[in-house]
């Protein structure tokens, strides 16, 4: 076996067997929303006891150094999420805290609204 690799490999089967414990699958990713992401950075900007230092703010919201590198070159996609929101279901219900198929749900609704006041419209335009 190549030098080292008998660590590595332990080492990984431990971790699998770490993450199984905690309900996660091996390669299970958190996915966090736009909203978090930019407190983070503001925290990153703003607070005291960690401004301008990611390890520190990384430690204060439980994510990796990386994560927060990363979302600083996103960081203008992230300001504009409102608008990358639109057409996107997913991104709206992560946004505020709801199901998908909530989202559905009032879409749907909107729609029929607007056929409604459609038609109220056409009706007095006839008289």
């Amino acid at each position: 076996m190549a030098h080292g690799l008998n660590s590595v490999i332990k080492r990984g089967i431990a971790s699998a067997n770490n993450c199984k414990s905690e309900g996660k699958g091996i390669g299970s990713r958190r996915i966090f929303a736009p909203h978090f992401k930019l407190q983070v950075l503001d925290s990153y900007r703003n607070d005291a006891d960690c401004k301008g230092n990611q390890r520190a703010t990384a430690r204060k919201y439980g994510i990796h150094r990386r994560q927060i590198q990363k979302w600083l070159q996103a960081e203008n996609t992230l300001r504009s999420s409102d608008s990358a929101c639109k057409g996107n279901q997913r991104a709206v219900a992560t946004k505020y805290n709801v199901h998908r198929r909530q989202v559905q749900k009032w879409l749907k609704q909107a729609e029929e609204l607007r056929l409604r006041n459609e038609t109220m419209k056409q009706m007095h335009a006839v008289r």
